[in-house]
Protein backbone atom coordinates (compact mmCIF):
# COMPACT_ATOMS: atom_id res chain seq x y z
CA UNK A 1 0.00 0.00 0.00
CA UNK A 2 2.77 2.46 0.91
CA UNK A 3 4.07 2.06 -2.80
CA UNK A 4 0.84 2.65 -4.18
CA UNK A 5 0.52 5.58 -2.22
CA UNK A 6 1.56 9.08 -3.92
CA UNK A 7 4.94 10.25 -2.39
CA UNK A 8 2.64 13.44 -1.01
CA UNK A 9 0.03 11.94 0.45
CA UNK A 10 2.70 9.68 2.08
CA UNK A 11 4.89 12.71 3.55
CA UNK A 12 1.32 14.12 4.67
CA UNK A 13 0.16 11.25 6.32
CA UNK A 14 3.28 11.09 8.28
CA UNK A 15 3.25 14.23 9.01
CA UNK A 16 -0.41 13.88 10.71
CA UNK A 17 1.20 10.95 12.07
CA UNK A 18 3.57 13.17 13.84
CA UNK A 19 2.29 16.14 15.33
CA UNK A 20 -1.09 13.65 16.48
CA UNK A 21 1.53 11.46 18.46
CA UNK A 22 3.45 15.04 19.82
CA UNK A 23 -0.63 16.44 20.47
CA UNK A 24 -1.26 13.22 22.33
CA UNK A 25 2.20 12.94 24.30
CA UNK A 26 1.45 16.72 25.50
CA UNK A 27 -2.04 15.73 26.26
CA UNK A 28 -0.78 12.98 28.65
CA UNK A 29 1.88 15.01 30.09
Amino acid sequence: MCCRVRPRLGRWHLFVIYVYDHVWDIGIV
